[in-house]
């Protein structure tokens, strides 16, 4: 193999690679010997056909995967042999080719600059001090408390109101047809969010469990189907449960049942990742007892809507079932840290 660089333009080079027909055909006869005792023909015995009659067969099958393999094998020789990283994926201009001739090829290349990261030694950085009140960590965890939206079983004599929790199924229909999606099945709705259908929850006030209702509204400009888009849809609901809110009572039950985590590497892993973590850790320690106080920073500091989208924590949340984390000793923390 022979490579010369050429064209170079900034990070931009170009290397031309040159591969004799001989070595090629080493190659070539290397993959016959491979096949040769797969290869079941007519008036041979196994592991005995011909090269000749390969050729014929299965020649360009064989020179397919035979350059496949040379390609790989002598960019990456290539681009070592000539300490070149690439920033990307190489491309690759094939010049001269086929059975019996040299292999001819351009490898066009962007490369990773070389960084000098002396003059970081010359930054300087201020060191800031940074104390949690006790106030605010109060606040934060009421906040918390009243995101949970605990909900408990009413009477079925009990009529919905704003702030209750309605589960129902519904099929609707638009002038009295079917239409893609138009079933729902045990859908929830916290009444006066107004999230479903703009109006939607408002005609459930007064509802009560297995009660039928209808409900008309237009459907919205979001709608998948286009036809549909303001088109008046009538939902027949059937209501599957009524449920009141109830205060979230802050104790170690609290802590636990914040929790969405199923391991306690995921929590390792992305406490690492900020030193924000830590003011907050250190912030709650004895504000709930032993076993439970990791388990609620983690709520703390991760509230659900992050963690679904946190692809780290994403990929290890196969089911709702939790664990919990065994606390941190308080004097492995800092009393206070430094930014």
């Amino acid at each position: 193999m022979k490579v010369t660089v050429e064209n170079k333009k900034g990070l931009q080079k170009d290397l031309k690679v040159f591969i004799d027909k001989k070595t090629i055909s080493g190659y070539m006869d290397e993959k016959y010997d491979e096949i040769r005792k797969d290869v079941v023909l007519k008036g041979f015995r196994p592991g005995k056909v011909p090269t000749e009659i390969l050729k014929r067969q299965f020649g360009k099958a064989v020179y397919g995967e035979v350059i496949d393999k040379v390609l790989k094998d002598t960019t990456t020789k290539a681009l070592e042999e000539n300490k070149i990283k690439p920033a990307g994926q190489p491309k690759i201009d094939l010049k001269s080719f086929g059975e019996g001739k040299d292999l001819e090829y351009i490898i066009t290349v962007t490369e990773l600059p070389n960084i000098d990261v002396s003059s970081i030694n010359k930054i300087k950085v201020d060191d800031y001090e940074v104390k949690i009140d006790n106030t605010e960590t109060d606040k934060r965890i009421d906040q918390i408390a009243k995101s949970q939206n605990n909900f408990k079983e009413v009477d079925e004599k009990y009529a919905a109101k704003t702030k209750d929790l309605v589960a129902f199924d519904y099929k609707a229909t638009v002038d009295g047809n079917d239409f893609e999606g138009n079933e729902g099945k045990n859908t929830q709705l916290v009444l006066g969010k107004d999230l479903f259908i703009k109006g939607f929850d408002k005609q459930l006030e007064g509802v009560k469990k297995n009660d039928s209702k209808k409900v008309e509204v237009n459907l919205p400009e979001n709608f998948p189907k286009k036809e549909l888009i303001n088109k008046k849809a009538v939902f027949d609901c059937k209501i599957n449960s009524v449920k009141t809110p109830e205060d979230v009572k802050i104790n170690d039950d609290f802590a636990k049942s914040s929790l969405i985590f199923t391991s306690s590497g995921v929590f390792t892993e992305l406490i690492l990742q900020s030193n924000t973590a830590f003011l907050f850790i250190n912030s709650f320690f004895g504000k709930f007892s032993g076993k439970f106080t990791s388990t609620f920073l983690l709520s703390f500091f991760l509230t659900p809507s992050n963690c679904l989208s946190n692809p780290l924590i994403n990929k290890s949340l196969p089911s709702t079932n939790c664990v919990f984390f065994p606390s941190f000793p308080s004097k492995s923390l800092p009393s206070t840290v430094a930014l």
